[in-house]
């Protein structure tokens, strides 16, 4: 759902904080284990990683079939 992994991205600070933002390591079609990661988030201040981290856990961003 690229509108909420926009969404994610702005609660963590992006684009005015330029450390702040999300990194996908795998795209869609990537086949992934039990524990790799799939999403990374980056803020400059840890209120802003929990917004963001509670807005990843609230929402279906990602669909994992």
């Amino acid at each position: 759902d690229n509108l909420s992994i926009a969404r994610i991205a702005r609660l963590a600070g992006a684009p005015l904080d330029k450390e702040a933002g999300l990194y996908l390591h795998v795209h869609k079609g990537t086949k992934v284990a039990k524990d790799d990661p799939v999403l990374t988030i980056y803020a400059d201040s840890k209120e802003k990683l929990e917004y963001a981290s509670t807005e990843a856990h609230r929402k279906e961003v990602l669909i994992i079939r």
